[in-house]
């Protein structure tokens, strides 16, 4: 990745925020660096979210709350 080698935004810079920010910050910095830095990264990880399918439940003071979402097939 040839971002890592630009003296004003590759690995020392990502070395330096390491040492001042907390794991918190540091974790969405890399997240938005990584997306400026190659771009095809975020189309390669892309998913359907309409393919998904999914089952929620939650327990409240008086039972369960349930959400549930299904594809047609």
């Amino acid at each position: 990745m040839q971002a890592l080698t630009d003296p004003d935004v590759g690995e020392e810079f990502l070395l330096g925020q390491a040492r001042v920010l907390d794991a918190g910050r540091f974790d969405t910095l890399v997240k938005n660096w990584a997306l400026r830095a190659d771009p095809d990264a975020a189309d390669r990880r892309w998913k359907d979210e309409t393919g998904r399918e999914e089952v929620t439940l939650a327990r409240t003071t008086d039972g369960w709350h349930g959400t549930l979402w299904l594809t047609p097939a």
